[in-house]
């Protein structure tokens, strides 16, 4: 079956079920069609009541009529004895939906193969821009496809509870990520939320990168001591990445990076004793680290993205 076809069908069904239309359009992009079907379903989305005269008018100047006036009987192609009700169209919907997500990857692939066909020097090609707009392509098509779900059957999310409840069982901690401060951690519920953003506030000085670069630490001394997949990475515009590695490293032995910076541990050799051990104790660890001078949040979601 060709994807026109899911798409005939699914229109087929919304348009001789105006209940099933509310409820299942807000999970279709609009890109989940194409051709003389994105205009039908266009028109349908801008109409309050989109029968055939209604949207006629619209479709005839710019195509789709001829589309429009075979959905009433789409249906007979497929074997049924009448237009998909809801529990049947939301099959044919995800179809689509998926169909239209694949059509996307497809058109960045085919974008990239032609770019790098068409030129002749490849060495003064702009890779890392190719790349994040590849990487950046695909990022959208996956939050897509998770923002614009819409509806799901309650069992959906059922299951999905379940699963959680049972790794919780198993001691896995699903919804909070321990940051390593015992007492923070008790204040917030057990760390930061799973997912989140957290925004970290205060005045100059006042330890919000100390914190956060401890919170790292922490996290990635957890991974590696489980064993578990992942990694942790910091993003710094501010500070360079051995400026950060040392904060941590000094933060760990307890000495002062500032008075350290200015001589104020010179002579001191159980302070400077406890250096070595945590470098040793620091190598390795599933941290990675990018202090470019400039960097914008799509930059680091593409770079981002490229760790997963």
């Amino acid at each position: 079956m060709k994807p026109s076809d899911y798409q005939a069908l699914v229109l087929c069904g919304f348009l001789n079920d105006r209940a099933s239309f509310i409820k299942l359009a807000p999970s279709l992009p609009l890109d989940a069609f194409d051709g003389e079907s994105k205009l039908v379903y266009e028109a349908m989305l801008d109409k309050e009541d989109y029968s055939l005269p209604t949207l006629a008018p619209g479709l005839k100047s710019v195509g789709g009529l001829a589309l429009l006036k075979d959905l009433a009987v789409t249906h007979k192609k497929f074997g049924m004895i009448r237009p998909p009700g809801y529990k049947e169209l939301e099959k044919w919907v995800m179809i689509v939906d998926k169909l239209g997500r694949l059509r996307q990857v497809k058109v960045l692939c085919d974008t990239a193969s032609e770019t790098l066909g068409r030129e002749d020097d490849l060495v003064n090609l702009d890779d890392e821009k190719l790349i994040s707009d590849i990487v950046a392509g695909l990022v959208d098509v996956h939050h897509n496809s998770r923002t614009a779900s819409g509806y799901r059957p309650y069992n959906y999310y059922l299951q999905e509870y379940t699963t959680r409840v049972r790794r919780i069982l198993k001691g896995e901690n699903v919804e909070r990520l321990p940051t390593g401060f015992s007492s923070f951690d008790a204040a917030t519920g057990g760390g930061l939320p799973i997912p989140g953003l957290v925004i970290l506030g205060g005045n100059p000085g006042s330890g919000k990168t100390q914190f956060a670069v401890q919170v790292a630490r922490n996290v990635a001394m957890r991974l590696r001591e489980k064993k578990a997949d992942g990694v942790v990475a910091i993003n710094s515009i501010e500070m360079t990445g051995s400026s950060l590695v040392g904060r941590m490293i000094m933060s760990a032995a307890e000495i002062d990076s500032s008075l350290f910076r200015t001589g104020g541990y010179k002579g001191d050799k159980a302070a400077i004793s406890r250096i070595t051990p945590e470098v040793k104790k620091h190598a390795g660890l599933p941290i990675v680290i990018d202090d470019s001078d400039i960097l914008s949040s799509r930059m680091i979601g593409v770079r981002a993205a490229g760790l997963i």
